[in-house]
């Protein structure tokens, strides 16, 4: 298991007076059958409304100059095509996670 932290820019988005510095987390577990790789950072974090739909094709809250809406779309279908699984959780100005779920040699054989 570790735990580099990075500390980065200050995100867009980011208010005046933020006490936090940006943070970004990285904690790798490895289980019997699996790995467990969960990314969080302390940014503005994903409105409720749209964070259903952050793993959708094509989907962006960004203009179409800025972005095509396929990235986590096309993470998360690698991520299935290696039989695992990749969820998110966000707090509004507080956090958001990332955790990725990956089976070990071993655990490929049992799905």
């Amino acid at each position: 298991r570790f735990v580099p932290s990075v500390a980065s820019g200050k995100p867009s988005g980011r208010g005046q007076g933020w006490s936090d510095p940006p943070t970004i987390s990285l904690t790798a577990t490895i289980a019997s059958d699996h790995y467990l790789l969960n990314i969080r950072d302390n940014g503005i974090g994903i409105e409720e409304k749209v964070i259903g739909k952050i793993f959708d094709p094509f989907f962006t809250t960004k203009t179409t100059d800025e972005g095509a809406g396929i990235g986590l779309y096309l993470s998360r279908e690698i991520i299935q095509n290696h039989k695992g699984d990749i969820s998110v959780t966000s707090v509004m100005d507080e956090d958001t996670e990332f955790t990725i779920k990956l089976p070990t040699a071993c655990g490929l054989n049992d799905k």
